[in-house]
């Protein structure tokens, strides 16, 4: 029995769904019984979704750009293609990876400009409904105050994220969770608490 080196597990789990079993099994030298029982065992299926940028673009209603930036600032991971365009390969992202970015970064995105009908799109806009990210323009009409006192607050210690995405008003704003602006208020309530 020929033994399995990691250089063939991991051309297999980068082809497995995206070519033929006996295309992969010709390219690694193996009978296609073979390369499914090592499928198995390594817990990849033909079934596991794979997303190019330009899909998960399309789902988070983003430019491509936006989508490789996510990736180059690592947060979101992907693995580079076997598909090349030109003379550059594609980036792969597996459903699972972006299904964690969904539930871990909720502050990068807009569920708003999601694909409707999507389930990660009805999982972050249940996130979003549970616990929303407000705009310094939302958090200053719930507190009461300018958005400049917002932005004084994150810089004072008010947990707050920035948004990446490119154009419209989401460009490196801070975000903020309500449930965080509401506990931040209650803190500091007293004759100077809504002023900066």
């Amino acid at each position: 029995m020929q033994r399995w080196l990691d250089d063939d597990k991991d051309y297999l789990m980068d082809s497995y769904g995206r070519l033929t079993d006996e295309e992969i099994a010709a390219q690694l030298g193996r009978k296609p019984t073979a390369l499914r029982g090592q499928a198995k065992r390594l817990g990849i299926n033909h079934r596991m979704a794979i997303y190019s940028a330009s899909d998960v673009a399309r789902l988070f209603g983003v430019a491509v750009s936006t989508v490789l930036r996510w990736r180059r600032r690592r947060i979101i991971r992907a693995r580079r293609s076997i598909i090349a365009v030109g003379t550059h390969r594609c980036w792969d992202f597996s459903e699972d990876e972006i299904e964690r970015f969904v539930r871990e970064t909720p502050w990068v995105y807009d569920p708003r400009r999601m694909a409707p009908g999507e389930y990660l799109t009805n999982i972050a806009r249940q996130i979003v409904k549970a616990d929303p990210y407000l705009t310094t323009d939302e958090a200053a009409v719930i507190a009461g105050v300018s958005c400049w006192t917002i932005n004084e607050w994150c810089r004072r210690g008010l947990p707050c994220q920035r948004r990446y995405m490119k154009g419209g008003s989401y460009l490196g704003v801070h975000v903020v969770l309500r449930s965080d602006l509401r506990t931040w208020i209650d803190a500091h309530r007293g004759p100077r608490a809504l002023t900066a």
